[in-house]
């Protein structure tokens, strides 16, 4: 009887611990957050799973991302609007002089949700992308740094395009 028991026991994996995404656990996190939190009371541990997912973010990972309206259905457009607002925060602190920090919690939100509403095709990790560029560069309207990453993302997706196509030729 014990022969038997041990074999089941052999015969079934091991427990682990899922491995849970730097993304998912700052969706988690961003989740119980207020928006003056998002404005003014950031703790570090949240920032920390952005900078670590801003790290390794490149044009693939941004293109292969689910699309802000797909994160909104799936999660509600309050959420997906706090992980902009994170954002946003993180770009206007990176600033040396930065006249957006006398925004309120009202402003903050109305931008994410605009951001959300107009770049609803691209993803979080677009807009994370669009903002690491202009890193360091007040833009007076963000449609400008959203506009020059789009067309300098076009021109990448080309070129990627061309090269493809020349070596099949």
């Amino acid at each position: 009887m014990s022969e038997s028991k041990d074999s089941l026991d052999s015969s079934r994996p091991a427990w682990q611990r899922p491995v849970v995404s730097p993304e998912w656990e700052l969706f988690r996190a961003t989740q119980h957050m207020s928006w003056g939190d998002l404005k003014n009371n950031v703790q570090p541990g949240v920032l920390d799973m952005y900078r670590s997912i801003e790290l390794g973010l490149n044009l693939q990972k941004a293109l292969a991302s689910p699309k802000l309206s797909q994160l909104g259905e799936k999660h509600g457009k309050d959420l997906v609007c706090r992980l902009i607002g994170l954002t946003l925060t993180v770009y206007f602190g990176r600033l040396t002089i930065n006249p957006e920090a006398h925004w309120g919690t009202w402003r903050l939100r109305q931008t994410a949700e605009w951001l959300f509403e107009t770049y609803n095709h691209e993803s979080l990790r677009d807009l994370m992308y669009a903002f690491r560029r202009g890193q360091g560069r007040f833009a007076q309207d963000l449609s400008t740094i959203m506009t020059e990453y789009l067309e300098w993302r076009a021109v990448k997706l080309e070129e990627t395009h061309q090269a493809r196509s020349q070596a099949m030729a």
